[in-house]
């Protein structure tokens, strides 16, 4: 009787087992995946507002799927509006793409189903690699996001910073993030405290390049359009931290209903540097990005000051005439002219320049000023102002030019003794470069002390007025 009973169990064991096993190779195997692509295709045009979205191959991972992978995708997203060298003449650029040759993520299906996310992810985005990536996400609770190692993956293509700044910047990107966001009860509600956020951002771009840039500026009261060569930016090295603010944000203004000023999370910019390019860059101590409580991203808070120096090189650089062909020009060359003497020349010193960039990330205050950091570790370089690319002074400490003297003409003989009863010594007389080759009467060292005469280039021989260079 025991033995009947054991082999009945046994036998619906058995039956059930093999239903189940059936029914997971059933629907491994006859899976729809064609519906399965449309609707792939259809949820990434929706997250992505893409024009078109194409896609190779997609299959499934496991015996019982746990996760999927993707091959040739393609994503063609909407051309941005870009300038011309002509001023008020924008037109669509290029369709920006963005494609995967290789791509699997594995997790919980069933989980993701009712909204608990647990995916790892990797493979090969845009000639680059992607890997030790991971999502997890709960219903309504905590958000993390690391990718181990992003590792030479081409930028500019799907045209990111130019859909944000105007400037098309293309390179080599490199790196690895690692962010958490907790959540929080509001209003009774689960939500994301994106004022809580914790984590670290590392990022090169290597060969970093923008393409043309083109500015809208104001020159003598009259709007004109700057337009300069492609402009190299060498290595671009990016590292944000992300922690909770000790203190109260900057800028950050009080809550409408409670008055208090609400709790921010701090992304200090420590590093923000552009070596070895035509244009170099740094970013001053202390540059922060305050995101508080219930803002949005677009409404977080900058505080960054750059300083930028721009090489020789490149200023002197010629290209053919785009207007006369046959002719070469120098579009970079205006810089040197707007430091020296144009509307730079205020917010110059030791041939770099500031720019601020403040308030809501949404729609920055750009504006320049005064140098708050030096580019290559603080040593001074003034501009090469005179002379062509490739003879300007090494960068160092520099020293003063040897500069030829003769000696003093005779003077009056009254004067003379007036000079010798006082005991004045006279220095060498100093022809300047310019000035009409005149000698200036240098100040002597006792009695009465005259000012000394500063030649100005731009009006041959007369004085500087104060903060102005000196030849």
């Amino acid at each position: 009787m025991k033995d009947k009973l054991w082999f009945k169990i046994a036998t619906w064991f058995g039956y059930g087992l093999f239903f189940v096993l059936a029914l997971v190779i059933f629907i491994r195997f006859t899976f729809p995946l064609n519906q399965l692509q449309d609707l792939v295709k259809g949820k990434i045009a929706e997250a992505t507002g893409a024009t078109s979205v194409e896609i190779g191959d997609l299959g499934l991972l496991g015996l019982f799927p746990s996760g999927g992978s993707i091959e040739g995708l393609v994503i063609s997203l909407p051309p941005v509006k870009v300038k011309t060298p002509e001023r008020g003449v924008d037109v669509d650029g290029p369709v920006r793409t963005i494609s995967a040759e290789e791509f699997e993520a594995s997790g919980s299906l069933l989980g993701a189903m009712s909204g608990n996310y647990d995916f790892t992810f990797e493979g090969k985005l845009q000639n680059g690699t992607v890997e030790g990536g991971k999502f997890t996400r709960e219903a309504g609770g905590p958000l993390a996001l690391e990718i181990g190692a992003l590792k030479a993956i081409d930028i500019g293509p799907e045209g990111l910073f130019q859909s944000l700044t105007g400037l098309d910047l293309v390179g080599t990107l490199s790196g690895s993030v690692k962010l958490d966001v907790p959540s929080i009860d509001r209003d009774g509600k689960s939500v994301l405290a994106m004022d809580q956020l914790t984590g670290l951002i590392e990022l090169e771009l290597a060969d970093a390049m923008v393409t043309q840039p083109i500015f809208d500026t104001v020159m003598s009261g009259v709007p004109t359009r700057m337009s300069f060569t492609e402009t190299k930016l060498g290595t671009l090295k990016v590292r944000l931290k992300a922690e909770a603010a000790a203190q109260a944000a900057t800028g950050v203004a009080p809550d409408a209903k409670s008055g208090r000023v609400r709790p921010s999370s701090v992304i200090s910019v420590e590093v923000l540097s552009a070596e070895g390019g035509d244009l170099e860059v740094a970013v001053a101590p202390k540059a922060v990005i305050n995101l508080a409580a219930g803002m949005p991203l677009k409404e977080a808070i900058l505080n960054i000051h750059l300083a930028i120096r721009p090489n020789d090189a490149w200023i002197d650089k010629s290209v053919k005439d785009p207007k006369e062909p046959g002719k070469m020009t120098k579009p970079n060359s205006g810089i040197r002219t707007l430091m020296t003497m144009g509307p730079l020349k205020q917010h110059t010193q030791d041939g770099q320049f500031g720019i601020g960039i403040t308030g809501p990330l949404g729609h920055p205050k750009v504006q320049l000023e005064r140098p708050r950091t030096r580019v290559g570790g603080g040593v001074a370089r003034k501009m090469n102002v005179e002379q062509p690319a490739g003879e300007s002074e090494p960068e160092g400490e520099e020293e003063a030019a040897p500069v030829k003297t003769r000696s003093a003409p005779s003077l009056r003989p009254a004067d003379a003794a007036k000079d010798k009863a006082e005991g004045a010594e006279r220095q060498p007389v100093v022809r300047p470069a310019i000035g009409g080759g005149r000698a200036v009467p240098a100040m002597p060292m006792g009695g009465k002390q005259r000012p000394p005469v500063r030649v100005d280039p731009g009006t041959m021989g007369g004085r500087h007025d104060d903060g102005i260079p000196g030849v």
